[in-house]
């Protein structure tokens, strides 16, 4: 499910960047033939980033099965019992993406590499973000893209027979500030 990316002007020593929590969100939509459904992490994301002077970018962000909210506290406890969350109770991503080091200001669009774990399964990606920068200290990532169900090894939950879609769109909306 999950990646993030940061930034930095270009620092002789690379810059960390931490993860503003109560203002990023990271959401999964599932589609089903007869309904649709999004269940998003409202602000218990962790993560951090490095911005290296070329550029490169790696980052990690972490979130709990447990806290995705679909608004239905019955469809939750049934894709926590899917997803084994008692097992598997992390949902993580590790993003690799290079940046222009010396644009400082404004928008820049990138690929990035992101490795996603869930359901203790790994899926290598490569996905589209955009990041804006907001001041010299604070940076706006965002990205949208779709996984596989399956391909992360779950079963995918059925409805009257009918399974749901095996895309899961996973959408990220991730604010960093540059470590003091």
């Amino acid at each position: 499910m999950l990646q993030t990316i940061a930034l930095s002007v270009a620092l002789s020593a690379g810059t960390m960047w931490n993860l503003d929590a109560s203002k990023s969100t990271v959401s999964y939509h599932l589609v089903h033939k007869l309904h649709q459904f999004t269940g998003t992490d409202h602000g218990h994301l962790d993560g951090k980033a490095l911005m290296k002077p070329d550029g490169t970018v790696q980052a990690q962000v972490v979130g709990h099965v447990k806290d995705f909210d679909s608004e239905n506290s019955n469809r939750d406890e049934h894709m926590m019992e899917t997803v084994e969350a008692a097992r598997f109770p992390n949902v993580s991503a590790k993003a690799l993406v290079h940046f222009d080091p010396g644009q400082a200001s404004g928008t820049q669009k990138a690929d990035a590499k992101v490795e996603m774990n869930l359901h203790g399964k790994n899926e290598t990606k490569t996905v589209p973000v955009t990041l804006t920068y907001e001041g010299a200290n604070r940076v706006h990532v965002t990205s949208d893209f779709d996984a596989s169900v399956e391909g992360f090894g779950i079963q995918r939950p059925q409805l009257l027979f009918v399974p749901i879609n095996d895309a899961m769109g996973i959408k990220l909306d991730l604010w960093f500030d540059r470590a003091q």
